[in-house]
């Protein structure tokens, strides 16, 4: 599951548009989007953070009043 603090990273993909993958891994998915922070906490037990680090924080707020001892977090 994939989100985006402004839906603008995922939006193509929540229109229905392939995941494409390639490099050493090759492929196409098509990964569930969400809505909020709080959907993405609620559904996963595991959360990585992959985005520039100036976005870090903006990210953690929107996640911070989710997350529970069961969360997760790797930061990339």
């Amino acid at each position: 599951m994939l989100w985006s603090p402004s839906g603008q990273g995922t939006a193509a993909l929540a229109a229905g548009a392939p995941l494409v993958a390639t490099g050493a891994l090759e492929g196409e998915s098509a990964p569930r989007i969400a809505a909020s922070a709080a959907d993405l906490a609620r559904e996963n037990a595991v959360l990585m953070i992959a985005l520039p680090a100036y976005g870090h924080k903006a990210v953690l707020d929107a996640l911070a009043p989710h997350l529970g001892a069961q969360h997760r977090i790797i930061i990339s």
